[in-house]
């Protein structure tokens, strides 16, 4: 769900996800998303922060990151990238 204005509310999507190696990254986003067309119309912009507790990836911890996406047919993709 959407706040007025098309804003994720804070908090709104989390997700956990494994890499290849075994480690397991918690990861939650905030963004927003201008449907006044229609939901897919345009694209989402969103902020994830990581979180891990394996120390092959706790660098993951301080990375700030932005996102832009495209919602699908039943899918949402998105290119994320670090902000440095």
């Amino acid at each position: 769900a959407f706040l007025a204005g098309g804003a994720f509310p804070p908090g709104a999507v989390v997700d956990a996800g494994e890499t290849d190696d075994g480690a397991l990254i918690y990861i939650t986003y905030e963004g927003r998303a201008d449907w006044s067309e229609g939901p897919g119309t345009k694209p989402i912009y969103m902020a994830p922060k990581f979180e891990t507790s394996d120390e092959r990836y706790t660098w993951l911890n301080a990375v700030q990151a932005v996102g832009k996406g495209q919602l699908g047919a039943g899918t949402v993709s998105y290119e994320i990238a670090e902000v440095r």
